[in-house]
């Protein structure tokens, strides 16, 4: 016997949009009111945001990542990883969110099960990431430069900067991080714009 249980409320309207649409449908008509925050060292307004997820996905795109491609985040909850994460979906690719407390086995089967070629994390997981791509598909690490990575590019905000060179669309004002652990570890995720 089945039993089914309904709300008394009304049934909630998903709308058939993005994700992004979705959280940035705010974006032109509160364009300086605070969309994510950490609260203590890093905030973006709508406007920032919107202009930051775009750059990056243009970024993303003008170097042939987009749909049929996935990208690894392992990093903790900043507001920098919400705007990584819709900027990856703005281009059109997948993103694998991977917990960052995973040891290496299990990030490595994380990136072999999703395929992805570009993993970003930050130095307090850098040791794991570099142990969990070996065998993998990933081509790329963005993060911080070490003489011991022979995957890394550039430092992360070098890498952020060239992922973002390109706007996806026209932007307001260049994103910036506020200081404290955001700055230092993502950098600067636009152009100036």
């Amino acid at each position: 016997m089945t039993i089914i249980h309904t709300s008394p409320l009304p049934d909630v309207e998903i709308p058939d949009v993005s994700i992004t649409e979705l959280v940035m449908r705010h974006a032109q008509s509160a364009p300086d009111r605070v969309a994510i925050t950490d609260a203590v060292s890093s905030s973006y307004t709508f406007a920032e945001l919107d202009s930051a997820i775009r750059s990056m996905a243009g970024g993303l795109a003008a170097r042939g990542f987009g749909p049929g491609d996935v990208l690894g985040i392992m990093a903790p909850n900043i507001p920098e990883y919400a705007l990584v994460f819709h900027a990856v979906g703005v281009a059109g690719a997948t993103i694998t969110t991977i917990n960052p407390t995973y040891g290496a086995e299990e990030v490595r089967f994380q990136l072999q099960d999703s395929g992805a070629s570009l993993l970003l994390t930050i130095p307090m997981f850098l040791e794991v990431a570099l142990a969990a791509v070996e065998g993998t598909g990933v081509s790329e690490v963005i993060g911080p430069t070490t003489e011991r990575n022979p995957l890394f590019r550039a430092s992360i905000s070098n890498a952020c900067a060239r992922i973002s060179s390109v706007p996806a669309a026209p932007t307001t004002r260049a994103a910036r991080g506020r200081g404290g652990f955001a700055v230092p570890v993502w950098g600067l995720l636009l152009s100036a714009a």
